[in-house]
Order: C-alpha cells, then structure tokens, then sequence
C-alpha cells in the first residue's frame, strides 16, 4: 500500500473521532443546559387552595354541598321565618380569613328581580345555574364591595356574600358552589306550574301552533332538567308524544317525540341524569 494512502486512512480515522467526541460533548451541554434552565424557572402553579371536601346539608331548602375541611358551617335555627348560614375559616383581620354568608329572602324571582339586583353590583356581572337553579353573580358597589351570588330558587332567592373580595377567596366561593345541589322538602323530584307553561311555549313555537293548542304534562322534574308529556290539538294520531328538558338561561327542549331516545347524547352533551332518564327513556 502507498504512503500516501495510508496517511489519508490516518487523517480520516483522526477527524471521525474528532467528530464523535465532539458530538458526545455536545450532547452532554445540552442536556445539562436544559436540565439546568428547567430547574431555574419559577413555579408559578399554585398548591391547591382545597384538599379535603366535608359535606352538609340546610334540610330546610333541601340544599346540600362539599366544604373544605378547615372551615365550620354554622346555621342560625333561632327564627323559623329566617334562614342563614355560613361558611368560615379563621378570624378577619387574619390572612387565612374566609367567610361565605348565606341568607335566604322567602320571595322573589328571576323576572321581577333580576334588574334589580344587578343595578347593585359593578359591571360584568353574570347570568349563570347553580345548583339547578338560575343565578347571577357579581360584585357589588361601594365600600362593601363583596362578591355575590343570587340564586333564584323555589323556595325565594339564596343570597350568597363572599368577604374579603379576593381573587382567591373568589375562586373558594365558586368551588363550593360548584358542589351545591337543591332537592325541594328532600324529595327526589318535583314539579312548577312555571316548568308547564315554558314548555308549553317553546313547543308551541317549534310547530308553530297556538298556546291553547298545546297540552303540557310535567311528570318528572329536578332541578335544571325536566320531562313529561305533550299533546297536540285533539290529540289524533301522531298528535302527542314525549319531551325532556334542560334549563339554562331558559328552558330547552333537547328531545321531543315518540322515536328512540339517544341516552349516551343526553347524558354526555346535556348532562341529563338517570333520575329523569330512567324508566321512562332509557333502561
């Protein structure tokens, strides 16, 4: 073999080690580079606010709901024509401090106070459900700026202050109501002439008939869903079937006829529980 082609086999053995050790020392600063940059950013993700839930009920609006385990709910029985409650961690002026203070007006509803109530409360406040139950939340104005929450239900509007106005003690107030669940006297259903006639209408509209036209039967009613019968005219064939409900800003009929019922779609997009489900639709 000539000299010089042994020389050119050496130069390139030489520069392909070169090549990997170069290649393994980078390798090795990137991952040191990364590891270290992963380590210096700030964690800005925040503990949870709530680790343990204990649950309580006011039997005497049929509500019940989750709390932290580091609060006291506490219920003024002392008159039977007033009901409160609270929800408490600490003592004000102390940093950990949380009150949720409940009061319940025996009259009223969303028609004729709504106005009313969001001309208390700054801009931006919001319709929403609760529980079931129509509601709106904001903040009032003034000195007492608390966030609160109305909630229109069947026995009169569930008034709900939150002190101190905190962001975080905002998003304590809107995680225990994201428990809240209302049963009327603890029943398991019940029925509102006002559920009939919102029925009526939006199935009068959607085939397009008069209001006399169409008969409405609730037979099955919890909070924020519904379901029952219609008949149409005299009721000839074809005339009548089923309905099932779900309240938002207002009701909605999701299903109507007297064709097969798609639960997995009621249950999954609308949320529609079994107690309004079962028998009747869905085994």
């Amino acid at each position: 073999m000539k000299r010089s082609t042994v020389y050119l086999i050496i130069i390139i053995l030489i520069l392909g080690i070169t090549t990997i050790i170069y290649l393994q020392k980078s390798v090795t600063n990137t991952s040191k580079n990364q590891y270290s940059t992963k380590q210096e950013q700030p964690d800005n993700v925040k503990a949870p606010v709530i680790d343990n839930w204990k649950k309580y009920s006011i039997e005497r609006i049929g509500l019940s709901f989750s709390a932290p385990s580091d609060m006291t709910v506490d219920e003024d029985q002392s008159d039977n024509n007033i009901l409160t409650f609270s929800v408490q961690r600490g003592v004000y002026p102390n940093p950990n401090y949380y009150q949720l203070y409940a009061s319940l007006q025996p009259t009223g509803n969303m028609d004729s106070d709504a106005e009313g109530l969001k001309s208390q409360l700054l801009d931006g406040s919001k319709d929403t459900i609760i529980g079931g139950f129509q509601a709106i939340q904001g903040q009032y104005k003034g000195e007492r700026n608390r966030y609160v929450t109305f909630i229109f239900t069947d026995k009169g509007i569930l008034t709900l202050a939150t002190s101190q106005p905190t962001p975080e003690n905002e998003s304590i107030t809107n995680s225990i109501l994201d428990t809240f669940s209302f049963t009327r006297n603890g029943d398991k259903s019940f029925t509102s002439p006002t559920t009939e006639k919102a029925i009526q209408a939006v199935l009068a509209k959607k085939y397009n008939k008069q209001l006399n036209e169409v008969d409405v039967k609730v037979t099955k009613e919890v909070p924020g869903f519904a379901a029952g019968s219609v008949l149409f005219g005299q009721g000839g064939v074809g005339e009548g079937g089923m309905w099932i409900a779900v309240l938002g800003n207002d009701w909605e009929v999701v299903w109507d006829g007297n064709g097969n019922v798609d639960c997995d779609e009621l249950r999954q997009k609308y949320g529609v529980p079994d107690s309004i489900l079962k028998p009747a639709f869905c085994d």
